[in-house]
């Protein structure tokens, strides 16, 4: 499931995300929920029969559990504390698409939306893969000492360099974020 909470006018301020957890975070706790150490955005319960996790971006949240019942409860619980609209199943997580097969119990991240959108602002989508980024036997030259690239090309250069890390780095991360149970 995933919810959108709207904090009180925190989107607001300055230190909005800082006044939404301080606003939150204490509620969770109430509720029995504990935040891990390793990411106090992210909150467990466990019982002898159930688990389920809490996970807060911004102002949404998912709650991933195999316990309808649990979940409900959880569900009834937060929208008795905050002003909630439960958008269903999260279909789309930090700009990665989610899909669930339930048959399998396998749950996949694709980024494939996101390379796209990239490929498209860099007008590569006509280019074809290859096993090698240059002509085999290319020869390289040193730039001369005295080249200055423009304002216009380090800008270009940084925006393609963190594009593709930002990408890179949402998967190592979110692969990194689950926890082992």
């Amino acid at each position: 499931m995933q919810s959108s909470v709207t904090p009180f006018p925190a989107r607001c301020l300055k230190q909005a995300g800082r006044a939404w957890h301080q606003t939150i975070d204490p509620a969770l706790k109430r509720i029995g929920l504990t935040p891990l150490a390793s990411d106090n955005c992210v909150y467990l319960y466990r019982d002898k029969r159930a688990l389920l996790a809490l996970a807060l971006y911004v102002d949404d949240l998912f709650i991933f559990t195999d316990s309808l019942t649990l979940l409900n409860d959880y569900k009834k619980q937060l929208q008795r504390l905050f002003e909630m609209e439960d958008l269903g199943e999260a279909r789309l997580i930090l700009g990665m698409k989610m899909t669930r097969d339930r048959h399998s119990e396998k749950i996949t991240l694709s980024q494939t939306d996101y390379v796209a959108g990239l490929l498209d602002k860099l007008r590569a989508t006509e280019l074809n893969p290859t096993a090698t980024p240059m002509e085999a036997g290319l020869q390289l030259t040193r730039t001369p000492d005295d080249y200055q690239p423009s304002p216009q090309h380090i800008t270009q250069y940084q925006s393609i360099v963190g594009a593709l890390m930002s990408g890179s780095a949402a998967v190592v991360a979110n692969a990194a974020a689950v926890p082992v149970l």
